[in-house]
């Protein structure tokens, strides 16, 4: 095994099968002289996992080459392709929690990118998932939906769903030009692109905007919002699409937003009754004390939450679509430590809540 650019013989010794593991942060890209390296374990190995925080980058200059039947593993995708398959530089695999290409109907929130063009792909992808991520999605439903760089497609055969180890293979893909993946019910492209979606304080409320462009059989949009204390609902009243080409800009006052930590989305309705959500925002909580700090940030398998003198009544991380995560009681102590082993890497929200009353919101990145 190689880790680290260490060779582990023992591993080695133990295994007919040798896999390379390739460990990569955010920023990694592959040089030309790891690139050639690759190439050459590729070809004699079957399969190469990539531990990343957040997808593969290929740098300007170099490829990244997957020989037929071989396996590449990164960021909870697996690619076997069955001809050989090569990425080449520049070029990314980024996973997201939400969609670059809109499409109707519900998704998980894991969804992986390209940056750039690649040949057409045949073989087998799998996608792993937390169950957190499924958005309510039957996990005998999830089927790998792919956008070609033109509209959606589902791929509705060669299906095995594995609800224990939470993951969903396809095989017999033949000749797919992969621009975005993701696994959900079979999904249609969405009539219109989302443009920004922002979410301010303004006084006492908060100004909800966003823009979309080319709608095409839209016919309303409505803002809802949940806190850490309440689920999703709409606030406001419907706002008439304007459902014309070209680009629009739409707001919402709230005035019924509290001081705490607000999560906002737009629900888009088209003609036919069917909907999407936009990207998730939020606005901070205002007039909340400080008085806790986290450490290590960015956390590895564990944060230390340390309020100093003030007691805690309970700790709870929320992802960045204010979905809850973690939950621990703190039973009035002033320093816990909380587990994330099983967290995958991103952004959290830590909000701590005192025996004063007082509740304390906190931004930490799990690696």
């Amino acid at each position: 095994m190689l880790q680290n650019g260490r060779l582990i013989p023992n591993l080695l010794a133990a295994r007919k099968k040798y896999i390379i593991l390739v460990q990569m942060s955010r920023q990694t890209s592959f040089t030309p002289m790891k690139s050639n390296f690759l190439f050459a374990c590729l070809t004699a190995c079957p399969a190469i996992f990539c531990q990343a925080q957040s997808g593969l980058t290929v740098s300007s200059g170099t490829s990244l080459l997957i020989k037929s039947s071989n396996m590449m593993s990164v960021d909870g995708i697996v690619l076997q392709p069955s001809s050989d398959f090569t990425i080449n530089g520049s070029n990314s695999i980024a996973r997201n929690t939400s969609l670059s290409h809109g499409a109707s109907g519900t998704y998980i929130g894991r969804a992986f990118k390209l940056a750039g063009t690649v040949n057409a792909f045949s073989g087998s992808i799998t996608i792993y998932y937390n169950d957190s991520e499924l958005n309510g999605i039957p996990e005998g439903s999830l089927t790998l939906n792919v956008h070609n760089g033109t509209a959606w497609g589902a791929f509705t055969t060669g299906i095995t769903r594995d609800g224990t180890n939470n993951y969903v293979r396809t095989t017999g893909l033949s000749n797919v030009n992969l621009d975005e993946f993701t696994l959900a019910d079979a999904m249609a492209t969405l009539p219109l692109t989302w443009g920004d979606v922002t979410a301010n304080r303004k006084g006492a409320g908060a100004l909800v905007k966003w823009q979309t462009y080319d709608e095409s059989s839209i016919s309303y949009f409505e803002v809802e919002k949940r806190t850490s204390t309440s689920d999703w609902h709409t606030t406001g009243s419907r706002i008439e699409a304007y459902n014309t080409a070209g680009a629009h800009d739409y707001n919402l006052d709230d005035a019924t937003v509290t001081q705490a930590l607000t999560y906002y989305r737009i629900k888009q309705v088209d003609i036919n009754s069917r909907f999407t959500y936009s990207k998730v925002v939020s606005v901070s909580a205002v007039g909340m004390p400080a008085d806790v700090n986290l450490y290590p940030n960015p956390a590895g398998h564990y944060v230390v939450v340390d309020a100093h003198q003030l007691k805690m009544l309970s700790v709870k991380v929320y992802s960045l679509d204010g979905s809850l995560v973690l939950s621990k009681p703190a039973n009035g102590t002033s320093v816990c430590v909380l587990d994330l082993g099983r967290l995958p890497a991103g952004q959290y929200r830590l909000v701590a809540r005192l025996s004063n009353g007082a509740i304390c919101n906190q931004s930490f990145i799990k690696k």
